[in-house]
């Protein structure tokens, strides 16, 4: 029952991540298009300073998901009660810090934001304002989210994200079709997060029965708690300045053109990131429960091997599915205004791709507890990007912010995460990256060559891409069920057909 439930929820997950790739391909192309390249532009670094404000989480939301999980399994519901009340007043007052920050980047946007013309000030100030709001409303009700799951309510959390993204694509193509100003994508954005946040509310609180109790916690708690929540936040926080420091740093230093297409190439990172680490998200509850069981790391790995294995086979496809489609994708979706996001998007895809395929490795590290020295590297990464990125812009312009990020991911999420896996997990790399990568590495360099005979001849319209993407893409998924999966993965899939096929058969003699 445990299995199929973490199925179906792997599942919902990759729905509720699908649908929304799906409909920011239609709704980016209107966006660029009715608004161009400067408000398009202007709306991008809007999303990325608010960005900032949005890591005043504190790690918070985490903490209380590590916490519920742990006892919830241990079936304490006082205990949680006493987290969420202590969570929820923590955030009130984190509301009150990030106000105070917003309120200085909107008065003193025009000194900050040298890419802003005097005409746009306003406007950005205006749209700021709105996304502040939406931002430290979203703070505590976080405290909602993470009780979910806690307890391990992931379709109904991905149900509203779902709902959230086709609710907001609708609204937006009605905006953009009568052409309203972009002010009002941002009081979208206000409205149905809030909704959301009503939703969860009720939810925890009728369903599960949680209320939000303020007494104070246990002075150890209290103290486990701020020391568990601060290396969250640290790695929180690092993330941020990692991610959102290059559409920041080129607001600073160029054009709000120039960010309109590095945003795009963030924005296809945003949602390869999202989609190589939907699969281990649900997984903390999990692997709190095999701790609280007394599992050791021989176990542990064998889970991280298992997981890492499937993300690689995800990753896989994605990663040479970009690099000989990507540029052909975003001239055919944007034009070739656009081009240019093509290659800062490889560069970093590239860099991303062994944190990509362990990030079940970082949920491991909360659920132990030991996520203090991946929070440092990447506090030195996140410093190390920014220094190496101003020095290559200055050389190579927009190219070396990319080039810069995938560097320091390198350096950082690669080389000094395994030293740590290493030293930490006992993890035998030698082994890890050969049960991982091994076979399906072969299947990729396959895909490659074929990728490479079919480009030369085909290419120009939605059709022939289509037909290439759908081609290649099952000829990879055939090459892996015969030369990565083992005889017990083969056969599942084999007694899964004959269901569907039995289940067919059936219906139709019926």
């Amino acid at each position: 029952m445990g299995d199929k439930k973490l199925k179906e929820d792997i599942l919902i997950s990759y729905i509720a991540i699908i649908v929304p790739i799906i409909i920011t391909f239609f709704l980016v192309r209107m966006e660029t298009k009715y608004l161009g390249r400067e408000l398009y532009g202007i709306y991008s670094l809007v999303n990325s300073t608010i960005g900032y404000i949005a890591i005043l989480d504190l790690g918070v939301g985490q903490t209380i998901t590590r916490y519920v999980a742990q006892y919830r399994a241990e079936n304490k519901k006082d205990k949680i009660q006493q987290i969420a009340g202590h969570s929820f007043k923590s955030y009130l007052k984190i509301v009150i810090v990030g106000l105070v920050i917003g309120l200085f980047l909107i008065v003193n946007s025009k000194g900050i934001f040298r890419s802003l013309s005097d005409d746009n000030v306003a406007l950005f100030q205006i749209c700021l304002f709105i996304a502040l709001i939406n931002v430290l409303l979203q703070i505590p009700s976080a405290t909602f989210a993470s009780i979910l799951s806690g307890y391990k309510y992931f379709k109904v959390l991905k149900g509203m994200n779902l709902f959230r993204s086709i609710a907001r694509s609708i609204c937006i193509v009605i905006l953009l079709n009568i052409k309203c100003d972009v002010i009002l994508m941002f009081i979208i954005d206000l409205t149905i997060n809030q909704c959301i946040n009503i939703f969860n509310y009720m939810f925890v609180r009728r369903k599960l029965g949680i209320k939000l109790n303020f007494t104070p916690i246990d002075k150890n708690l209290k103290r486990e708690l701020k020391g568990y929540s601060f290396f969250v936040f640290l790695g929180i926080i690092t993330d941020q300045i990692f991610w959102r420091t290059d559409g920041i740093l080129l607001g600073m230093m160029s054009t709000t053109s120039v960010v309109a297409v590095y945003a795009i190439s963030s924005q296809i990172i945003t949602y390869y990131m999202n989609l190589c680490s939907t699969f281990s998200s649900v997984f903390l509850p999990r692997i709190i429960d095999k701790i609280t069981m007394g599992q050791g790391n021989s176990e542990i790995n064998k889970f991280f091997i298992k997981a890492s294995r499937y993300q690689f086979m995800f990753v896989g496809i994605i990663l040479t599915s970009y690099i000989f489609l990507g540029k052909e994708f975003i001239v055919l979706w944007l034009g070739n205004n656009y081009e240019n996001a093509y290659y800062y998007g490889l560069l970093i895809m590239i860099s991303l791709t062994v944190p990509m395929f362990q990030t079940t490795g970082y949920q491991i590290l909360y659920a132990m507890k030991k996520h203090k020295v991946r929070s440092i590297i990447y506090l030195f990464n996140a410093i190390g990007n920014i220094i190496l990125s101003i020095f290559l812009f200055k050389i190579i312009g927009p190219i070396g912010v990319a080039l810069s990020t995938a560097i320091a991911m390198i350096i950082g999420n690669t080389i000094f995460m395994n030293i740590y896996y290493r030293k930490t997990l006992q993890l035998n790399l030698f082994e890890f990256f050969k049960k991982t990568c091994f076979k399906t590495g072969i299947v990729m360099i396959i895909i490659s060559c074929l990728y490479c005979i079919v480009n030369q001849y085909l290419q120009g319209s939605w059709i022939i891409f289509i037909t290439k993407a759908v081609i290649i893409n099952v000829t990879y998924i055939i090459l892996i069920v015969k030369i990565s999966f083992n005889e017990y993965e083969r056969n599942t899939i084999r007694n899964i057909f004959y269901k569907i096929f039995r289940i067919q058969a059936k219906v139709k003699t019926n």
